[in-house]
C-alpha cells in the first residue's frame, strides 16, 4: 500500500518538522555556496524555467530513481500545485560545508521545506526533497482535550495513543478512542520486519544475504524494487530499508516469502489482542488483487466478496488456488488512484490498536538492542516520518501506512537519556479519502503535547 506521501516519487516526502514559527521579517539571502546556487535553479524551475542538462545538474545515483523526463512531470506537478506563482523562501538553514541546506519556503495556500544535499566531489545534486510543512500553520494545542475534539470533529473514525515504551511495555500517557482498532495500512509492515529481525537473531538468515527479485512477486507501488528485473539481487538488509523507509510493496512481498507467511501470523499475534483479524496475514500484492478484483465471472460472485465471507481456511484456500495466478490490474489501480474512493478498509486490509501498535514498536526496540541489529536500525530510523526537534528527539522511529480512506501514523521518538515514546494515531472513513495534511498536522500537534506533558512533569 502507499506510504503517507505525496505520491511524487522520490522527490515529494509527507514529513513535517517540529520547528519553531516563522516570523521572517524579510527573506534570507541564499548563500553563495554550491547548494545556494542549486536552490536557485530549483526556485527557478518552480517559476517555470526548464531544468536544462540534468545529468550535468544530477547525481547519476538520484536520476537512476528520477529519470530526466520524469524530473520535467514532477516540476510541473508543483507548479500546478503548491507553486503556481513559483515559490519564496522565508527561513533558511545551511549546513556550513555548502554542500547541505533546508529552505522553508511559501507557495501559493501552504509552507513547504526544500531539502537539497549535494555530492561533496562534483556539487550534482543526490538528494531533493519538497516537504508539506503543516506545523508552521497549525499553532501548539492547549490539551489533549483539544486535540481530542479536532479528532472528533474529522469525518470517519479516528483513534489515538500515546505510550512510554521505555522499560518495553506501553505506559499510556493519552489515549483517544484507544480501544478502536482500525486499518493501518503499510504500518502492517512492522509485523514483516519484527518477524524478519528474529530470524536474523536465530541465525536462520543474514542481513548480507542477497535476494533476488522474483516476478511473480512484483506489486505495485509505493516503491522501487517492482522496477527492477526479474533476478536482480539486493540484501535482506536492502529490502528492509526499502519496505520500511520508503514503504516499498515489493520489498515488503519478497521479505514476507523470505520468512513465510506463518512465521510472520505467529509473530503479529504475540503483540495483538486480535490476531484473527490479521490471519491469513496477506501481501500488498494479494490485498491489490482483492481490492481490484474486478467484475465477477458469469454465475460466480466477485473474489473481493467472496474473500471477506469466507472463513480462514476457505480464504487460505482462495489465495492459494485464485489470487497467486492473478496479477494486480494496473488499470483498475490507476482508476483508483484518480477516484480515491476507498474499497472495503472495514473488511478487507491489516487491523491494529493504537496501543498494540505500540507493542510492535517496543517490541522492535528490544530486538534493536542486540549485537548485530544496525540495518534494522536504519530501517527504521532513515524516514523519521516527522523530523522532530534532533536535540530533543536525536532517535525518531517510525512507520506510516494509507490508501484511500485510510492514515496511519506511527511513530516511537526517544529523548538523550534514553526514554522512548510512541505517538500512534489513525484515520479511517469508509466513505471518502482522508486528508493527509490535516492528519499530519494533528500528529504534530500530538508530539507538541507529549513535549508539554514532559516537561510539566519534569517542572513538578
Amino acid at each position: 500500500m502507499r506510504a503517507p506521501t505525496n505520491p511524487i516519487a522520490a522527490l515529494v516526502c509527507a514529513a513535517v518538522a517540529v520547528l519553531a514559527t516563522v516570523a521572517a521579517a524579510s527573506a534570507p539571502a541564499i548563500p553563495d555556496t554550491p547548494a545556494g546556487h542549486r536552490l536557485e535553479l530549483v526556485l527557478g524551475w518552480l517559476r517555470g524555467e526548464p531544468i536544462g542538462d540534468a545529468p550535468a545538474l544530477f547525481d547519476d545515483s538520484f536520476l537512476e530513481q528520477v529519470p530526466a523526463d520524469q524530473l520535467d512531470r514532477v516540476m510541473a506537478s508543483l507548479r500546478a500545485g503548491p507553486f503556481p506563482h513559483g515559490a519564496e523562501v522565508v527561513e533558511l538553514d545551511a549546513d556550513p560545508d555548502g554542500h547541505r541546506l533546508v529552505a522553508l519556503v511559501i507557495g501559493a495556500e501552504a509552507h513547504f521545506r526544500i531539502r537539497l544535499s549535494l555530492d561533496a566531489d562534483s556539487d550534482k545534486i543526490v538528494g531533493l526533497m519538497f516537504q508539506p510543512a503543516p506545523d508552521v500553520d497549525a499553532p501548539p494545542l492547549a490539551s489533549w482535550d483539544e486535540l481530542d475534539a479536532k479528532l472528533d470533529a474529522l469525518p470517519g473514525r479516528t483513534n489515538l495513543g500515546v505510550y512510554e515504551i521505555t522499560t518495553g511495555t506501553p505506559a499510556p500517557i493519552h489515549e483517544h478512542h484507544g480501544a478502536d482498532r482500525l486499518a493501518i495500512g503499510s504500518t502492517f509492515k512492522l509485523w514483516v520486519l519484527g518477524a524478519l529481525a528474529e530470524q536474523v537473531r536465530d541465525g536462520e538468515v543474514s542481513w548480507d544475504d542477497p535476494l533476488p527479485i522474483q516476478e511473480e512477486l512484483k506489486s505495485l507501488p509505493s516503491g522501487e524494487y517492482q522496477d527492477l528485473d526479474a533476478g536482480t539481487e539486493r540484501s535482506v538488509a536492502q529490502y528492509a530499508l526499502k519496505m520500511i523507509s520508503i514503504s516499498d510493496n515489493t520489498a515488503t512481498d519478497h521479505l514476507i516469502h523470505l520468512v513465510g507467511r506463518a512465521n510472520v501470523e505467529s509473530y503479529m499475534a504475540r503483540l495483538h489482542d486480535r490476531p484473527a483479524l490479521n490471519t491469513p496475514f496477506l501481501t500488498t500484492r494479494e490485498l491489490f488483487i482483492l481490492k481490484l478484483s474486478g467484475d465477477p465471472e458469469p454465475g460466480k460472485a466477485d473474489l473481493r466478496d467472496r474473500y471477506i465471507a469466507a472463513d480462514t481456511e476457505s480464504r487460505r484456500s482462495i489465495l492459494d488456488t485464485e489470487v497467486a495466478n492473478r496479477k494486480p490490474d494496473v488499470r483498475l489501480a490507476g482508476i483508483w488512484s484518480l477516484t480515491e474512493k476507498p474499497i472495503a478498509i472495514d473488511s478487507l486490509e491489516w487491523y491494529a490498536t493504537p496501543e498494540e501498535l505500540a507493542r510492535a514498536m517496543a517490541a522492535l526496540r528490544r530486538l534493536e538492542a542486540l549485537d548485530g541489529m544496525e540495518p534494522l536500525t536504519a530501517a527504521l530510523t532513515t524516514n523519521p516520518g516527522l523530523p522532530l526537534d534532533a536535540k530533543r528527539w536525536p532517535t525518531i522511529r517510525f512507520k506510516g501506512g494509507s490508501e484511500p480512506g485510510v492514515m496511519s501514523m506511527t511513530l516511537a521518538p526517544e529523548s538523550p537519556d534514553g526514554r522512548a515514546f510512541v505517538v500512534s494515531m489513525g484515520w479511517n472513513d469508509a466513505e471518502r479519502n482522508v486528508d493527509e495534511a490535516e492528519m499530519i498536522r494533528l500528529a504534530t500537534q500530538a508530539v507538541g503535547l507529549l513535549e508539554t506533558t514532559l516537561d510539566a512533569q519534569e517542572s513538578e
